[in-house]
């Protein structure tokens, strides 16, 4: 008789997407294939679609304005559902979108009190969107390596995925240089990579 192998345990890959912007004259299906060619295979897409339902409107208005009260010093907590109504807690630490900081930060600094709240809940989380714009004279470079740093912080605490914003909205987030491309190309193609 064979021994059995013991089975063992591989934490979830960390799905990591990009969110697909739709130029004038170009529709949903053109952007996405365009992201997919650049960036490969998407685990994750997150869009925007002008035409959407009035009550998604409101929604995304409700959140708005639920952010910005929490910025003026309200809790979490008034505006979370309690934990049988969560399954996955999602984040969107946009954490440089306006060119404010002359840095990139380090994982730690854009997303530890998400993940530590999110572990202290008992909940899975992912990242909703994040992004920065290039920094100073950055030719892209930095931002790759700022990049593939986030992606492997975000899997080593076990996020379930991560979109990156590659919009121009408040501040220019795309990817447009190739060190950023292939960096983040590259934390798409891992995510589809065997667990084991």
């Amino acid at each position: 008789m064979q021994p059995t192998k013991a089975a063992s345990h591989q934490p979830p890959r960390t799905l990591a997407g990009i969110a697909v912007d739709t130029p004038a004259g170009r529709t949903y299906l053109d952007a996405r294939q365009q992201s997919h060619e650049t960036f490969g295979r998407l685990s994750t897409i997150r869009y925007f679609d002008p035409g959407e339902p009035n009550s998604w409107r409101n929604i995304k208005y409700n959140v708005g304005r639920i952010s910005k009260e929490m910025m003026m010093g309200r809790f979490w907590r008034d505006y979370y559902p309690e934990d049988e109504n969560v399954a996955v807690m999602a984040w969107e630490p946009l954490y440089n979108n306006s060119g404010r900081w002359n840095r990139y930060w380090s994982g730690e600094k854009i997303f530890g009190s998400a993940i530590r709240l999110s572990h202290r809940l008992g909940k899975p989380f992912g990242v909703a969107e994040t992004g920065s714009v290039i920094v100073g004279s950055d030719n892209g470079g930095r931002r790759a390596i700022w990049l593939e740093e986030l992606a492997r912080h975000l899997g080593e605490h076990q996020a379930r995925s991560v979109t990156y914003f590659n919009l121009n909205v408040k501040g220019d987030d795309r990817l447009r240089e190739d060190p950023s491309q292939r960096a983040w190309r590259q934390a798409v193609v891992s995510s589809h990579s065997s667990s084991g």
